[in-house]
Order: structure tokens, then C-alpha cells, then sequence
């Protein structure tokens, strides 16, 4: 439940399917790695980060949007947890960057006592890492906004630079991943 009572949406426990279990078992640098041979999708992002990450309460770009938008619920804080790079591109309006633990701790000391938070990265692999150490702070509802990023601009929701302008592409982060970023929101070709 948040803070005014609306329930979140908590991600279903599942086993992980072939590609999982690649990226299960390649965990490091803030992400996961998946099979060359296998692109990733949006169903297997999904149930993996769920089950790797099955104590993280989500929230879906929807429900985030919604609360954005009224003004009679507590907003929440937003952490964008990419690296400095992917953030300069584009982030949600209003998001704080943070890329590293130290960073996240020190927004979180910032935060007014009880403001419930939603970390995002590019795809929610990140940010649901972010999410499991920041959740530990009694107090505190930490979200992990589903489908982050990628999934926000996929469906054409507001998004802005370092100068507040208005912005319509993200970093892809790389080829493989950028696959689930609509290609006309791609900021560059990525090299890898």
C-alpha cells in the first residue's frame, strides 16, 4: 500500500525461462547480461527481474503517471539510477539522479521523512537492485517503476534533458537492449 492507501502492484513469483537463467547467472555491473544469441523481451525482462527481485513492490508507467498527475497525493520521489551519461539524454520530469549506492542513500536523506520513492533505469534491472538496498530503510515505501524508462517513452509519456526541455529519444543503452526501446526514441546507434 502507499502512502494514501492505493495498493501497488507486486511482482508475481515465476521460474526463470532459458534466458533468465543466462542473465541470472551473469549478474554484475548494475545489470544483467543476456545470451548474444537471444534478444531480450518485454515477457522475459519481466518475469526475471520478478523473480530474481521478488521482494520489490512495482509500480507500472499507468499507476505512475496517474499519480503524477494529482495533486492531492503525496508524490513521490523519483530516482533515475542510469549512469550520468543515459540520464543527460533524458529522464522522468522531476527525477534526481543517482547512479550509485552512495548516491541513492544520500536523495533518500534529502527526501522528506516518509515520502514513498520510485527508482527507474533503463528496463527496471538496475533500479530493482537499487530498490532491495534502499527498501531496508524503515519508513520508506521503494517502488521499482516497471518497464522504467524504456517502457515511459515507449508509450510517449513526458520526458525531459538536463535543461528542462521537453525530450523525445533516451539512451539505449546498447544495441541489445535498446531493442526494448521503440528505435525512433533512440538517441544514437549504439556501438555494442
Amino acid at each position: 500500500m502507499t502512502t494514501s492507501g492505493e495498493a501497488v502492484r507486486r511482482p508475481i513469483r515465476s521460474r526463470p525461462g532459458a534466458l533468465g537463467l543466462v542473465a541470472l547467472a551473469a549478474i554484475g555491473l548494475g545489470g544483467f547480461v543476456a545470451s548474444v544469441s537471444s534478444a531480450p523481451s518485454w515477457p522475459n525482462v519481466r518475469r526475471d527481474i520478478a523473480t530474481r527481485f521478488h521482494s520489490v513492490a512495482a509500480v507500472d508507467t499507468r499507476e505512475l503517471a496517474s499519480w503524477l498527475a494529482n495533486p492531492q497525493r503525496e508524490q513521490p520521489l523519483l530516482i533515475d539510477v542510469r549512469t550520468r551519461e543515459e540520464y543527460e539524454v533524458s529522464h522522468l520530469p522531476g527525477a534526481v539522479w543517482a547512479a550509485t549506492a552512495e548516491q541513492q542513500a544520500e536523495a533518500l536523506r534529502k527526501a522528506k521523512p516518509g515520502q514513498p520513492v520510485v527508482l527507474y533505469c533503463s528496463v527496471g534491472w538496475r533500479s530493482a537492485e537499487a530498490a532491495v538496498r534502499l527498501g531496508k530503510k524503515r519508513g520508506r515505501i521503494v517502488l521499482n517503476l516497471d518497464g522504467s524508462i524504456f517502457q515511459w517513452a515507449n508509450e510517449d509519456r513526458p520526458l525531459v534533458t538536463t535543461h528542462g526541455a521537453p525530450a523525445r529519444v533516451v539512451h539505449p543503452f546498447n544495441r541489445m537492449w535498446g531493442g526494448l526501446l521503440d528505435r525512433s526514441r533512440w538517441s544514437h546507434e549504439p556501438k555494442s
